[in-house]
């Protein structure tokens, strides 16, 4: 969910341009000198309620999504926490948070707060044994976009993490200026969701597809 947003985006901004392609095929489709409305209203309809219907799944998959990942990050930190699993600590910053309430703030080094809102956290982390990625932790502690921190990685939930809050702010200080923050190729809000350009793709095709279906809702 975090490293690679660019099915669900793409078709998020296709969906949301088919009825406007739909409004512009009926038009296209429509005979000027003998038009009939009744029919025009009937594909108006069907585009508003692609719309109401489109947006309504739009809403409801991200808040699905949501949770879910959040549990696994629930299940995950309290793996690496009660010392289950081994999680190598990795340098990270953070790329942006938001309350939580739905679970409980997890991390090394602090009890867990147990009726508290967490902080969902993202951040961007050096792994010892891989490329830079996304990970998702539930933060005690507010934290602004670029802190330095030291996260723990579960093993096998890639998009797992924990704040590791036992470091000194020396330890902290030595992770900021790891080279690999300015050699390394890191994600961005960009390459997630798969580059700018296949979205302007996802666009034009949106309109092409709902062009056609006008067209032809006026043809039948």
């Amino acid at each position: 969910m975090l490293n690679d947003l660019s099915t669900f985006t793409r078709a998020t901004i296709f969906g949301q341009l088919v009825p406007l392609g739909m409004l512009w095929g009926a038009i296209a489709g429509m005979d000027s000198s003998d038009p009939d409305v009744n029919r025009l209203v009937v594909i108006a309809g069907v585009s508003l309620l692609w719309m109401v219907g489109w947006g309504v799944f739009v809403a409801w998959v991200p808040r699905r999504a949501a949770r879910r990942l959040h549990a696994e990050v629930e299940r995950g930190s309290r793996e690496i926490i009660s010392g289950t699993t081994t999680a190598p600590i990795a340098p990270a910053r953070v790329v942006r948070e938001r309350r939580w309430k739905k679970n409980p703030p997890l991390a090394l080094g602090a009890e867990e707060g147990r009726g508290a809102a967490a902080y969902s956290v993202a951040f961007t982390v050096l792994p010892p044994d891989g490329p830079p990625r996304r990970v998702a932790t539930l933060s005690p502690v507010s934290l602004s976009k670029g802190t330095s921190a030291l996260v723990a990685l579960h093993p096998d939930l890639r998009e797992v993490g924990v704040l590791d809050m036992r470091v000194t702010n020396a330890q902290v200080e030595t992770s900021a200026r790891d080279p690999r923050w300015r050699t390394d190729r890191l994600p961005t809000d960009r390459t997630v969701v798969g580059g700018y350009l296949m979205l302007v793709v996802a666009l034009v095709a949106g309109i092409a597809a709902g062009f056609a279906i006008g067209w032809l809702l006026w043809l039948i």
